[in-house]
């Protein structure tokens, strides 16, 4: 809505949305601090699901629409605090957020996954695909930002951090299948006589 045409929701959108919490080092300062104290990563869990799951996945539970964290469990706390609290440092292009104005009027943000020569689709939250036909979009743009919002300080308390934190570098996803034999041993093939 911040990058919407119409000035008056423009403005009515960086009014509601404005930060009130202080930049992003202010607040990941103030929750790394808490971060020295033993996590519960079963109690983190809770906070996964509450909080991370409409977007990320972890083995099998979640929705794959943000990168999928299953492998979180080899990041330092520090870089995974970071990503959580300021999601817009480091966004990968295939993870911006895209805003679609469409010829009514209409405004559909997502990440976009596919496109055609006729369509795009921008998924979002909860995994909902948005396809639009080309021959509808007024405007079609990236925001350069992560789809996550900034903000969780206000939703997710530092004790609650720390355990999520827990969670994510303890998460393990589905076991692996055993690999494929056909022809992927080394071994010595003798020709047939």
């Amino acid at each position: 809505m911040r990058w919407h045409p119409n000035p008056e929701i423009q403005a009515l959108a960086k009014k509601l949305f404005a930060q009130s919490a202080g930049s992003r080092g202010d607040v990941i300062a103030a929750y790394a601090k808490a971060m020295g104290a033993p996590a519960d990563a079963r109690h983190g869990e809770a906070i996964f699901r509450r909080e991370c799951m409409a977007c990320h996945k972890i083995g099998n539970t979640g929705r794959a629409v943000g990168p999928d964290l299953t492998a979180s469990s080899f990041r330092d706390p520090a870089a995974l605090l970071t990503q959580v609290l300021d999601p817009n440092v480091y966004v990968p292009p295939n993870y911006e957020s895209y805003i679609c104005i469409d010829n009514d009027g209409r405004v559909i943000t997502g990440i976009l996954t596919a496109q055609t020569a006729t369509s795009v689709t921008l998924t979002q939250q909860e995994g909902v695909a948005a396809t639009i036909l080309r021959t509808n979009i007024e405007s079609l743009n990236t925001t350069g930002k992560s789809l996550m919002p900034e903000g969780f300080e206000r939703t997710i308390t530092k004790e609650e951090m720390r355990d999520l934190i827990g969670y994510l570098q303890s998460a393990q996803g589905p076991a692996a299948a055993s690999p494929l034999e056909v022809g992927t041993l080394p071994a010595m093939v003798e020709p047939e006589k």
